[in-house]
């Protein structure tokens, strides 16, 4: 299990994901933070 903490500077809505992604040739693991969608009747 891995926790994640965020600034409060950055706003993801909540249909926001993450993922584990890889790069490079030695296979070095990140983490990507993929937005999400916000209803045009909802704050943020």
């Amino acid at each position: 299990m891995v926790t994640l903490s965020i600034s409060s500077d950055y706003h993801f809505p909540d249909t926001s994901s993450a993922q584990v992604l890889t790069s490079g040739l030695i296979g070095e693991q990140y983490i990507g933070l993929v937005p999400g969608f916000i209803f045009d009747d909802e704050a943020i």
